[in-house]
């Protein structure tokens, strides 16, 4: 029984973890956008935004 879920949690980890990644590649590229198609300024809010959520 406790087998099975180990290796439950062994495929829902690594899940789990490209999921975050390509959230995170998605506000990296939605940054990119905004700098891109729109103003500086929002561009600027844009990176702060993502610099907060990334805690750098």
């Amino acid at each position: 029984m406790r087998n099975k879920y180990r290796i439950l949690a062994l495929l829902y980890v690594p899940i789990f973890l490209i999921g975050a990644l390509i959230l995170g590649l998605a506000m990296i590229i939605k940054a990119i956008g905004a700098y891109i198609m729109l103003s500086p300024e929002l561009a600027q809010s844009e990176i702060n935004h993502l610099k907060k959520s990334l805690n750098l």
